[in-house]
């Protein structure tokens, strides 16, 4: 997630763009569509890489 977020941004995307694009959808283990939160999407992109 945190390269697909800078590939947007090196792209001219804004930070909230960005994060729009990324919420989804994705699938779970069973194929079902789910969505992130933009507040989830921005702690998984920010959060430390310790």
């Amino acid at each position: 997630m945190r390269t697909a977020f800078r590939r947007l941004r090196s792209g001219g995307a804004t930070v909230d763009d960005a994060v729009r694009q990324l919420v989804g959808p994705y699938a779970d283990a069973e194929g079902r569509p789910y969505y992130l939160s933009e507040e989830r999407v921005r702690s998984i992109v920010y959060a430390s890489e310790d």
